[in-house]
């Protein structure tokens, strides 16, 4: 699944910003929103841009217009040679409404790296929400320790491809009336993905 759908919205992002901008665009439509929506959110985003039902909700929104204003400068974060994969997480959180774990989302599809620990991940391997926040005040320093620390518990925990592949079958067993199987859980993410792109 990894192999396959993740690997392709990487080759996606990397040769052109839109998918980029339509990969974090993704990743924000998710937060606290289940991946069963994704296709219906995404497709009401492209229709309706900032305006659209399921960015009514201020952080969201807030997000939508940052990722819309610097999806150029992101994209060249995300795909740049020179800076660490930490360093790449503290840009990608200056994006209102993302956190460790989202900043880790969009760097699993775009470059391969990293993952989520979402709240589903959070039971499964019995982490700490502590150990996945960022005070809002928090100095660069800061910052950039608990993203390596990040990195690292997603290295732990199996890797970007584990992380990926469990993921989905955790979500097709949970919601098996949504989903047909796993691989349909992993392919939902690039159908909206190119669906806004």
């Amino acid at each position: 699944m990894y192999n396959v759908h993740a690997k392709a919205i990487s080759a996606l992002s990397e040769a052109d910003p839109k998918y980029t901008l339509a990969t974090m665009t993704f990743v924000n439509s998710t937060v606290r929103t289940p991946i069963s929506r994704a296709m219906s959110d995404m497709t009401e985003t492209k229709k309706k841009g900032a305006k659209a039902v399921c960015l009514n909700n201020t952080a969201k929104n807030n997000a939508y217009r940052y990722i819309r204003k610097n999806y150029k400068y992101l994209h060249h974060v995300i795909h740049c040679d020179y800076m660490t994969t930490a360093e790449k997480m503290v840009a990608l959180m200056d994006i209102p409404n993302i956190g460790l774990a989202k900043a880790g989302f969009i760097l699993q599809m775009c470059i391969g790296k990293v993952g989520c620990i979402d709240c589903h991940n959070q039971n499964m391997f019995g982490i700490d929400k502590k150990d996945l926040t960022v005070p809002k005040r928090a100095k660069l320093a800061e910052k950039l320790r608990k993203s390596h620390d990040y990195i690292n518990m997603c290295e732990k925990l199996g890797g970007t491809e584990y992380l990926w592949n469990n993921w989905c079958k955790f979500i097709a067993g949970k919601y098996p009336n949504k989903f047909d199987n796993a691989h349909a859980v992993s392919r939902v993410h690039v159908d909206a993905i190119v669906t806004i792109a």
